[in-house]
């Protein structure tokens, strides 16, 4: 049987960024016993390689991302930041190589949907986490990197905002870890957050293949956007989000993995 309970909070997407900080941190405490010798649930329903499966299996047109006339289009050459085409370039040809990257990592039951509209935060602070459809297996470091791009995708944090909201889901969860017996190298919460950069490989060629749309809209469809204000935050949030595929890479490298 399976018992739902309703929740009622305040809904993730209107979260301020130190907000994001006890929820990383719960997630942290929630995890941490897989990583710490509980065994894994063995449900044949649970996804197993997430990660790999829903980023590989995107529909983009990944022409665009070498397509000169494309990457000089007005509304790229006045709203990208310089090096994104190298960097999202990056990304795509290290992808192979990121997925291993994560695949190596430590495992623990992931909720991988999270993100802000799965999350609420009630009166006393407690935090709910909705919509365990993706659950499954996955690497540690994982589901709090899915947090901090996408809460930005949607523009429900700024850009800007972006290493403040890393440091605070990253901060976080590792206390919750800590809190709950986990005890072994920061870097690999690091390394899991990073690499999940991978996640996102094909937004970058989704994002250059709207740049010619006479409308814009929210990520998902949600509502019709100023053209200039959405890809300035998209281009900005995928170059964040190239950096953390590169020091996955670096990372990787220094830990031997």
């Amino acid at each position: 049987a399976l018992l739902l309970e309703w929740a009622d909070g305040r809904p993730g997407e209107f979260w301020p960024v130190a907000w994001h900080r006890p929820a990383a941190e719960a997630l942290g405490w929630a995890q941490a016993p897989f990583l710490t010798g509980r065994d894994l649930p063995a449900a044949g329903w649970l996804s197993r390689s997430f990660l790999r499966e829903y980023s590989s299996e995107k529909p983009a047109p990944w022409e665009l991302l070498d397509d000169d006339e494309t990457w000089a289009h007005p509304v790229v050459s006045e709203n990208f930041p310089p090096g994104l085409r190298e960097a999202v370039q990056l990304v795509h040809a290290s992808r192979e190589r990121l997925y291993q990257i994560s695949e190596s990592l430590p495992r623990t039951l992931c909720h991988l949907d999270f993100w802000p509209k799965n999350l609420l935060r009630r009166a006393d602070g407690k935090i709910v986490l909705l919509d365990w459809a993706f659950a499954g297996v996955g690497a540690i470091g994982e589901d709090p990197g899915n947090l901090v791009p996408d809460s930005v995708f949607d523009h429900f944090i700024p850009a800007a905002e972006m290493p403040d909201l890393e440091q605070a889901v990253f901060e976080g969860y590792l206390a919750g870890l800590r809190e709950a017996g986990w005890d072994d190298d920061p870097g690999l919460v690091r390394l899991g957050m990073w690499s999940s950069a991978v996640k996102y490989d094909w937004l970058a060629a989704f994002t250059l293949s709207q740049v010619s749309q006479e409308r814009q809209y929210r990520y998902g469809g949600g509502g019709e956007v100023d053209a200039g204000f959405k890809f300035r935050e998209r281009s900005r949030a995928l170059l964040f989000n190239a950096g953390w595929a590169r020091q996955a890479l670096d990372l990787a490298d220094d830990l031997g993995l």
